[in-house]
Order: C-alpha cells, then sequence, then structure tokens
C-alpha cells in the first residue's frame, strides 16, 4: 500500500483535516512507536496518559517515516504530515487498513458491561458453535481462541488496535465465521476496532470501575454506549439487561435508532425475554425465559443469580443471530463455566472453596449474594480479598463494604499492588469495613490468606478468593510473579489431608 490508500480510509472515516504531502509514497509499515519506525512508515503519533507520541515526530522522521499521523492542533505543515481529529480513531484505521480490514469476511459481537462479559461471551460462542453450527472465534479477558489449533492466554480485555487486526487477520485465515469479544470502555472510548461494524452487541451492566481512566460515572457509561451508536450495523440486535439502571438508561436512548434493541428482565413488563422460576443450586441453576408465548425452561451448571442474566442475554443474542430457540434450550445444559468465574474447588472436610474474578463492589456482591444462597444453613462464608494497585481508588472502601455485607468472616489481603504499597492499599479498603457485623482480618501476603482463609473453613462452610479469578501472577512493582489462586488452594488441600 501506498500512503495515498492510508489517507483515503482517514478520508472515509470523517477525520482527515489536513495533509502536506507530495507524491504517493510505498509504505513499510504502520506503528505509533518511535523507536520501532524505519524507512516507508506510517507513524501516528498519540498523545497518552504518560507519554505523546507528538514529542517523537523528530525521531520518527530521522529513521525513515514517509507519513506522520498528528493531531490537528499539532499540524504545522510540515511535509509528510497528515492531521487528523481523532488520534486514537486514526491509529484504529490505520491499523485495520493495513491488515486488508479482515473482519468484513465474518461477523463480530460484542459484548460490555462491568461484570459478566467473560462469562456473556463463552456462552454466546458455545450457542453458536454448538447451536449454531457456526465456525467461532472468541476474544476475552481469559483467552484467545481464533480458531487456531489451540486457544491462548489473553494479556488484557480489549487488545490494542494493531494487534486486534493481526488476530482478525489470522481468524480470517482460519476460515472463522463469527467472532465473538469482550469490549472494553477502553479499548471503546479509543476505538480499537477501528471503523468496524458490529453485527450483534449486549449490554451487561454498569457499576462502579476504571474512574481512574474515565472520571466519572457518566464519562464510564458513554465509553461503553459507544458500542451500540458509533459502532453498530444498521439493524444490529441490542441485547441490554433492563433490570440495571444504566440498561435501562441505554435501552430508551436507543429508541429511535437504527439498532434493534431487545430488552431481558425479571420485572420490566416491555422486556422482550423475561425471567422467571429461577431455582439455585451448587449443582447448577435451572429458569425459565418466556418471549411472547413461548416459553423455554432452562438448566445450565453455572450458579447465581448473576449467571441466569448472562445465560438469558447469550441466548437472546443467539436467537436474534437466526438459531432456533428450543435447540439452544438443549444447548444450555452444556454450556461450560468460564475459567476462575466460581471455580470450584472441595476440601479434604467437605467444604467447599470458589476462586471468582470479582474485582469490583457490585461483582463481590454478586457473587457473595450467590454463593449465600447455596451456603448450608449451619455454615458461614469466608470471604478473602484485595484491590489492584494503580487502579481505581474510589472503589477500596465499597469493596470493603461489599465483602462484610454477606460474609461470615473477611480476610483483606493484597491483589496486584502493581507499584503501590500493599499496605497502603488495605489501609483504603478498611474504612469500608467498619460497621462489620462478622470478624475482619489483615494479612497482606495473599499466600498466607488464602491459607488462613482454608484453615478457618469448617466441613459446612464456604470460602470465597476474589479478584483474580483466572490470573496466575502477581504483580510487584511492575514485575509479574506468577501466583494462581487455585494451585494455592490445591496446595493446601495436598498438604491438609
Amino acid at each position: 500500500m501506498n500512503t495515498g490508500d492510508y489517507l483515503s480510509a482517514l478520508r472515509s472515516a470523517g477525520i482527515l483535516k489536513g495533509a502536506a504531502l507530495s507524491g504517493d509514497i510505498p509504505v513499510s509499515l504502520v506503528t505509533n512507536r518511535s523507536a520501532d519506525v524505519r524507512p516507508g512508515a506510517v507513524f501516528c503519533a498519540i498523545r497518552g496518559s504518560k507519554f505523546d507520541g507528538h514529542d517523537y515526530l523528530e525521531d520518527a522522521r530521522k529513521n525513515g517515516a514517509v507519513l506522520c499521523v498528528v493531531h490537528e492542533s499539532r499540524f504545522d505543515n510540515t511535509p509528510g504530515t497528515a492531521a487528523v481529529s481523532d488520534s486514537f480513531l486514526a491509529w484504529g484505521v490505520l491499523c485495520q487498513t493495513a491488515a486488508g480490514d479482515p473482519a468484513k469476511q465474518f461477523r463480530v459481537h460484542g459484548i460490555t458491561g462491568t461484570n459478566g462479559k467473560t462469562t456473556t461471551a463463552l456462552l454466546l460462542r458455545h450457542f453458536l458453535t454448538v447451536a449454531g453450527q457456526r465456525r467461532c472465534g472468541v476474544l476475552t479477558t481469559v483467552f484467545t481462541d481464533i480458531c487456531a489449533e489451540s486457544a491462548t492466554p489473553a494479556a488484557g480485555t480489549m487488545p490494542d488496535a494493531a494487534a486486534l487486526q493481526k488476530l482478525f487477520a489470522g481468524f480470517a485465515e482460519n476460515r472463522g465465521e463469527d467472532m465473538v469479544m469482550e469490549c472494553s470502555s477502553h479499548g471503546l472510548d479509543q476505538s480499537r476496532s477501528g471503523t468496524m461494524l458490529y453485527s450483534c452487541a449486549v449490554f451487561t451492566n454498569l457499576t462502579g470501575d476504571h474512574l481512574d481512566y474515565h472520571r466519572t460515572m457518566e464519562a464510564y457509561y458513554q465509553a461503553k454506549k459507544r458500542l451500540f451508536t458509533v459502532f453498530a450495523a444498521p439493524g444490529m440486535p441490542s441485547v441490554i439487561n433492563l433490570d440495571d439502571p444504566a440498561g435501562r438508561r441505554l435501552y430508551d436512548e436507543l429508541d429511535g435508532t437504527s439498532v434493534r434493541r431487545i430488552g431481558v428482565s425479571m420485572t420490566a413488563p416491555d422486556a422482550d425475554w423475561r425471567i422467571h422460576s429461577v431455582q439455585t443450586a451448587a449443582a447448577g441453576t435451572t429458569f425459565c425465559l418466556v418471549s411472547g408465548q413461548q416459553e423455554y425452561r432452562l438448566s445450565m451448571t453455572l450458579t447465581g443469580l448473576h449467571n441466569v442474566y448472562n445465560m438469558a442475554e447469550a441466548f437472546a443474542a443467539a436467537a436474534a443471530l437466526g438459531i432456533p430457540c428450543d435447540v439452544l434450550a438443549d444447548a444450555a445444559a452444556t454450556a461450560p463455566a468460564a475459567p476462575g468465574r466460581l471455580e470450584r474447588f472441595t476440601l479434604n472436610n467437605g467444604a467447599a472453596a470458589f476462586v471468582d474474578y470479582a474485582h469490583t463492589d457490585d461483582a463481590l456482591i454478586r457473587v457473595t449474594s450467590a454463593l449465600n444462597a447455596i451456603r448450608p444453613a449451619d455454615g458461614k462464608l469466608i470471604t478473602v480479598f484485595g484491590c489492584g494497585g494503580d487502579r481505581d481508588r474510589t472503589k477500596r472502601p465499597r469493596m470493603g463494604a461489599a465483602a462484610v455485607r454477606h460474609s461470615g468472616l473477611v480476610i483483606v489481603t493484597s491483589d496486584n499492588p502493581r507499584s503501590e504499597d500493599p499496605l497502603a492499599i488495605i489501609q483504603e479498603i478498611l474504612p469500608g469495613t467498619e460497621n462489620a457485623s462478622c470478624p475482619v482480618l489483615v494479612e497482606p501476603d495473599r499466600a498466607a490468606a488464602i491459607a488462613l482463609a482454608l484453615s478457618h473453613a469448617g466441613p459446612r462452610d464456604l470460602v470465597l478468593i476474589a479478584g483474580k479469578g483466572h490470573e496466575d501472577y502477581q504483580e510487584i512493582c511492575g514485575v509479574k510473579h506468577h501466583f494462581d489462586d487455585r494451585e494455592q488452594i490445591i496446595h493446601y488441600r495436598e498438604n491438609h489431608l
């Protein structure tokens, strides 16, 4: 491709505001790192939270960049420069163009919300694969599957634009038909998928998180909403949880737009799919889904009311994509649980331990409520949790309050402290536990905290180890050390016969 191809793509996206170029020059690569620039490169300057790519324009030009894409506020008519109104979208478009826009060859379905994205994405992938007989991939927080020989661990919830297009290209090469992907608020806000339009979208819920990036809940909501407005294909089925206040708002605000609204609820009379007759137990859950005059009874191995919503929304999305509902109802029974999402382990004395990714106050309330619903009346729930460093600090006391609400014993520990002092993080959690009706212990060493919780568990008790789920590392001072909550449980079990 040549520089003209990239300018044309930026122009089509409606963000090209000016260019100072002479001739159409062959392009060797696109990058947003000046150190990676080589002769023939297109360099996209982005102002990030820590570094500003515009400070490295001269380095990029010295290294041979034939085109530097800058924000219009930094445009000075220097030869070989193009001005854009949105640097993040420009980067997404450049990566999309360089890859040949591979997502044109398959459908992409997005799942967004604070909690439940991974489980809902895997459930929808299950329905499309098992019930729909589609060749379906998935991009989640836990793993990535592009229909290659095996899945690979994921580096984050929604990859950077360059990594995302590389995955799309691989999926297209593997003859994929449907891709289900989690869409983070960061990824949507930064337009990482370029100008790609989604074929179906699901909204799970919205609770306090990522305010270190978005600053306000309103900005957080607006970032999520972009999936249903900016990136929505005409007529896109939009499955929305009406029992979540932000979901109700989203559903109402989409009235009159080009998307097809599909509401899911236990209580809303205008819901397209209504949930009722929920029965939950340790072995799984059954419930009924009603649409019009049709009723379907679903059985699943997942437990908890939050998973009822996840299953119902995945079911509604698959139905909107054309899969017969009776086939979906049969497929629900074989749907697998997501790794590190209420993953159960039995201790030698009969107690049960659960590992879950819950890392927000709302998620912690949901999972502790789910476990209390299956807890023996004469048993207690022991909860171990912490909060990550260098992330939204406002949720720390809320996490403390959420943990003590439904627990019989709480142990506050370290999560991924990153560059912060674990004890300082814990001190910001503890104010939320001041009115606790249960004992609250502090053990900064996560391995010791898990062992402490398991040692307190009687035969009728349940232990929840929350916050890390599928993760197999602890990030301390910028270094990732191997650590897996699940391995800690197994190690304890093997050494306490």
